[in-house]
């Protein structure tokens, strides 16, 4: 974390159970910007970074929510706009922000947005826009089920596919 905020000011990280961590800084404008510059992402997955709450309890609370960056297949040019691209987004979660590269035409294949998504929901594979269906695909997820679209497994060890074998 140290190596990946880089602060000026002290800054103090005590590991807690269950993968948390809970960072102190001594600046407060280097608490924000690890706190709002994200999504972050180490060792290929992603940080969720929220405040401080005294009501945390790291052995019970679980955190279903996420930023992600999200990739539009093919997306027509027309569309990279910050307002057209952020409204798209919304059928995907919470949208947090654009890709500048994205939003100075600098890639055509497809336009990232960061979004924050809920794991406990099925996450969609495609967005339709005017009539015209666009994929997506969410960096850094790869246990993403093809049949029930919920993160943390795939087909093979889906529940549902289980339960249909078992049926039959």
């Amino acid at each position: 974390l140290i190596e990946l905020w880089k602060p000026k000011g002290s800054m103090f990280v005590m590991d807690l159970p269950r993968h948390y961590f809970m960072v102190r800084f001594e600046l407060e404008e280097e608490y924000m910007a690890a706190l709002s510059g994200g999504p972050w992402r180490a060792f290929g997955s992603y940080l969720m970074v929220q405040a401080w709450s005294p009501e945390f309890d790291p052995l019970k609370d679980e955190i279903v929510t996420t930023p992600v960056w999200v990739r539009l297949s093919h997306i027509p040019v027309n569309f990279y706009h910050k307002t057209i691209l952020m409204g798209i987004a919304k059928g995907l979660g919470r949208p947090i922000k654009v890709d500048l590269t994205t939003l100075k035409f600098e890639r055509a294949r497809y336009a990232r947005i960061c979004v924050e998504v809920n794991l406990n929901k099925p996450l969609k594979g495609s967005v339709m826009v005017n009539g015209e269906r666009y994929y997506v695909s969410y960096e850094g997820i790869s246990a993403i089920c093809s049949m029930c679209g919920m993160f943390g497994h795939l087909v093979h060890a889906c529940p549902k596919n289980v339960t249909e074998r078992a049926l039959a």
